[in-house]
Formats: C-alpha cells, sequence, structure tokens
C-alpha cells in the first residue's frame, strides 16, 4: 500500500469521517472511493464558491457512487463532490448540463456563487458521489 493511501485511510477514520480538504494525488483518491464505495463520508467544504449553499467549512454528507452508477444516479441540478486533477483537490459543485463528447458522458459543473461554468468539464471516473445538503 502506498504511504498516501494509509494517512488518508487514518485522517478519515481519526477525524469521524470527516475528509480534509488537502492536496490528495489522484491514485489516493481512487482509493477513498473504491474503499468507501455504495457508503456516506462526510467533507468539509472550503471556500465561497458554493455559498449560501454550501458555507465555509460546513461539513457535507457525499453517498460515494461506483463509476458504473453514475449515469443514472446524477442528474442536473445534482451537486457532486470530485476530484479536480488541476487543484489536487475534491471540489463539491452543481452539475448544470450534461453532455456527450466523443462516445463519453461529461458533466459540466459550477458554483452557485459563480458567474460561469467551471472551464473543465468532470468526467464520471472523477466522480466521487452525490452530495447531500
Amino acid at each position: 500500500m502506498r504511504r498516501g493511501m494509509i494517512s488518508w485511510l487514518k485522517l478519515i477514520i481519526s477525524k469521524n469521517s470527516v475528509v480534509q480538504q488537502e492536496e490528495i494525488d489522484y491514485q489516493s483518491f481512487l482509493f477513498l472511493k473504491k474503499v468507501f464505495q455504495n457508503k456516506k463520508i462526510k467533507i468539509k467544504g472550503t471556500g465561497l464558491s458554493m455559498w449560501p449553499t454550501i458555507k465555509e467549512d460546513q461539513v457535507i454528507e457525499v453517498e460515494v457512487i461506483p463509476t458504473k452508477q453514475i449515469k443514472k444516479r446524477i442528474k442536473k441540478e445534482s451537486i457532486i463532490a470530485y476530484y479536480s486533477i488541476q487543484e489536487k483537490r475534491i471540489i463539491a459543485h452543481r452539475v448544470v448540463s450534461l453532455r456527450q463528447k466523443k462516445h463519453q458522458l461529461i458533466f459540466i459543473t459550477k458554483g452557485d456563487n459563480v458567474g460561469g461554468e467551471d472551464i473543465i468539464p468532470v468526467l464520471p471516473k472523477y466522480i466521487l458521489g452525490l452530495a447531500k445538503i
């Protein structure tokens, strides 16, 4: 097991399943998704992009969804938690549209408190799950 994966597992258990918004690598994200598949975890919100829906330091519950179920479970207006490769952290934003691109479903997201859509669409493999507010 990689060292980063072990520290993430310790962090989740030691904080009553609250995942701190610190930098994580993609392998640790995949490990988190696999271990908590079909379960609920709690993530602490950071920033103001989803204000007032999600407030700074608010703890949100995320139902971890297997990648194969994402297409039927996530709809327009859902709030999803997903891994951002650019920021190396988990982000919760609202789905504003779903599109097909080269036979691949992509999710267009936006923070409720942000003027426009997120620049980079979200692929199903990066989605952790549905956020419950």
